[in-house]
């Protein structure tokens, strides 16, 4: 009988352990998509103070881009809680493996990059 309740207890452990490292990736992808996603818009928005600064540039034009800027970087924001609880179920649902329970688990990899860029509508 202890024998079957020790075994019961180190299987919830385990599982306990698997979920906290999931826990802790997706927070990882959470953070590191997100680093990504204000980089790439602060880059964009210097580039464009860059280009006002230096040359006279068409007001509309500046503007457009800024708000494509700002709309993508705003729609990569919103995305991030659905992508890192989609990896954390993903993380979750694999069958545990030996190497899971050994605890050397990969950590998530973060999203790549859109290759779709938002335009402004005329």
């Amino acid at each position: 009988m202890a024998k079957d309740q020790a075994e019961e207890v180190r299987a919830i452990m385990l599982e306990s352990a698997r979920v906290q490292l999931a826990a802790f990736n997706a927070g990882i992808a959470f953070w590191t998509n997100w680093v990504d996603s204000a980089s790439t818009y602060a880059t964009a928005l210097g580039r464009e103070l860059v280009n006002v600064m230096d040359k006279g540039v068409d007001a509309d034009a500046t503007l457009g881009r800024l708000t494509d800027a700002s709309r993508a970087y705003l729609r990569q924001i919103a995305d991030l809680p659905t992508i890192v609880a989609d990896e954390f179920n993903a993380e979750l649902a694999a069958p545990a493996t030996s190497a899971d329970e050994a605890g050397t688990t990969g950590t998530t990899s973060p999203r790549p990059k859109r290759t779709r860029a938002a335009r402004v509508k005329e």
